[in-house]
């Protein structure tokens, strides 16, 4: 096993914030693995990546109505056909975070066949 050097080392603290783990990887020429374990005991964070949200502020909005009209998220979840646990999930969400973490459905730009 390949050791570390300071300048891999400080390189890689360079490059985390910006670049996936997998990509950093690659341009240190190391594996997943090794990267991993070093950032791992250097507390080092990487660029996240961003998944795109399931849900429109209005589908939240909706889903708040109905949970305040007496409907339980075991019954949210059928009319969304999706579990439980990511209704409940979406609406911790946006209770914390507000309506603008979600995009508006009028924003997008699907394109309709």
């Amino acid at each position: 096993m390949k050791g570390w050097t300071r300048s891999e080392i400080d390189y890689l603290e360079a490059i985390s914030m910006e670049n996936h783990m997998a990509e950093c990887a690659k341009m240190l020429g190391r594996t997943f693995d090794s990267v991993r374990g070093k950032a791992e005991a250097l507390k080092i964070k990487f660029k996240r990546k961003h998944k795109p949200s399931r849900f429109f502020a209005e589908d939240i909005a909706f889903m708040m109505e109905m949970r305040a009209s007496g409907l339980n998220t075991s019954d949210i979840s059928k009319l969304f056909e999706i579990n439980k646990k990511e209704i409940n999930a979406a609406l911790i969400h946006a209770e914390k975070y507000g309506f603008d973490k979600y995009p508006k459905r009028a924003n997008t730009n699907k394109e309709v066949a």
